[in-house]
């Protein structure tokens, strides 16, 4: 683009002129280890109400009804979502009052925070 080449150009376009130069796109991922003392008993936490939502564990006592998985950017294919200019703690408690909001109190809900940064 800066060499005035091309006016725009997507990752798929990007990807399809490097395979045409016999190159690779690649992405580079790290990982990053926590120091959190609880870590290994929330992570397993979360995988087991993971199963819970794709119906591969049963519900016992004390599990949540109701799972909303929160990403900061999320799937292409959202079926629901809310965007708001700035995302901030207020903004994302505000969003978690409106999902509790859409259930009784009776009912148990878990929301699962993947990547959100605030």
């Amino acid at each position: 683009m800066a060499e005035g080449v091309v006016d725009d150009i997507s990752h798929e376009g990007l990807r399809i002129l490097l395979r045409a130069e016999g190159v690779t796109f690649r992405r580079l991922k790290t990982w990053k280890s926590s120091k959190d003392p609880g870590y290994g008993q929330k992570k397993a936490r979360v995988q087991q109400v993971y199963a819970i939502a794709g119906r591969r564990a049963a519900l016992e006592d004390g599990d949540p009804e109701v799972i909303f998985c929160v990403d900061e950017f999320g799937p292409l294919n959202l079926l629901f979502g809310h965007i708001k200019p700035r995302k901030t703690r207020a903004r994302f408690l505000e969003f978690c009052r409106y999902l509790r909001s859409l259930y009784p109190p009776a009912t148990r809900v878990a929301i699962i925070c993947d990547n959100f940064s605030p």
